[in-house]
C-alpha cells in the first residue's frame, strides 16, 4: 500500500501559496482517481482511500503546520500498516526552478522543515519524494515571506500544467514502480508544453518555520 502525502499549511490564508503546492497536487490527484468515500480525519491529518490504474493507494494531507508534518504522517503509515519505503511525499523545493519536477529517494531534508519533521518522526529518510520547483526569492527577500506568497501571474498560467505533470508522475509510480517513474519524470523539462506530459498509463535551503 502506497501512502502519498502532500505537504502544506492548513487554512484558507495559505491555500494558494507556493508552500502549499503539495496540497494542490494531492487534491488534483484525488480528482483524477476513483476515491472510496471522502477524506477521513486521522490524528492531525486527512486520509483518502483511492484507486488508480496501478492499484489501490492512500492519499494523505497533514493538517498541522508544515514543521509539524511528521507525527500525522507516522500515524497514517501505522493506520494502513505501511513502511517507510511505501511513502511518497510531495513538497515544494527552492533549489529547483519553477515548474521542474523531480522524483528522488533517501535524501536529507535540504532545509525543508516539513520533510525534516517527517524524518524525525520516522527516524528515517528512506522514503520517496516528489519535489516541485518554486525557484528562489529575489535578492533581499526573506525565504519565509517568499514561500507564503501566491505564485506570480505568469507562474499561475503554467501552474495547472505543472500540477498535472505531478499527478502523472505519481500515477506512473503506482503503475510501474518508483525507479521506472524516476527515469521518465526526471527527464521532463519545465519548458515542455502540456502535450509533452508523461503518459500515466505507461510503465513508474532553509524554508519557513511554518
Amino acid at each position: 500500500m502506497l501512502l502519498v502525502t502532500g505537504l502544506g499549511n492548513p487554512g484558507m490564508e495559505y491555500a494558494a501559496s507556493r508552500h502549499n503546492v503539495g496540497f494542490m497536487v494531492a487534491d488534483r490527484l484525488a480528482g483524477r482517481s476513483a476515491a472510496a468515500g471522502g477524506w477521513l480525519e486521522l490524528e492531525g491529518g486527512l486520509l483518502l482511500a483511492a484507486v488508480a490504474t496501478g492499484g489501490e493507494f492512500r492519499l494523505h494531507k497533514p493538517m498541522r503546520y508544515m514543521n509539524r508534518s511528521g507525527p500525522p504522517v507516522a500515524a497514517a503509515l501505522a493506520r494502513i500498516d505501511a513502511g517507510v519505503a511505501d511513502l511518497l511525499v510531495i513538497h515544494d523545493d527552492l533549489d529547483l526552478p519553477f515548474g521542474r519536477v523531480k522524483l528522488s529517494s533517501n535524501r536529507g531534508a535540504g532545509g525543508h522543515n516539513g520533510v525534516a519533521s517527517i524524518i524525525a518522526a520516522l527516524d528515517s529518510k528512506a522514503f520517496h519524494r516528489l519535489r516541485i520547483g518554486i525557484g528562489r526569492p529575489a535578492a533581499g527577500q526573506a525565504v519565509s515571506e517568499y514561500v507564503l506568497e501566491r505564485f506570480t501571474r505568469a507562474e499561475e498560467e503554467l501552474l495547472g500544467t505543472v500540477l498535472d505533470r505531478c499527478v502523472d508522475c505519481v500515477l506512473l509510480c503506482l503503475a510501474s514502480g518508483f525507479s521506472s517513474a524516476m527515469n521518465v519524470c526526471n527527464q521532463v523539462s519545465p519548458a515542455e508544453p502540456t502535450s509533452a506530459r508523461v503518459d500515466s498509463s505507461a510503465g513508474d535551503d532553509a524554508l519557513s518555520s511554518l
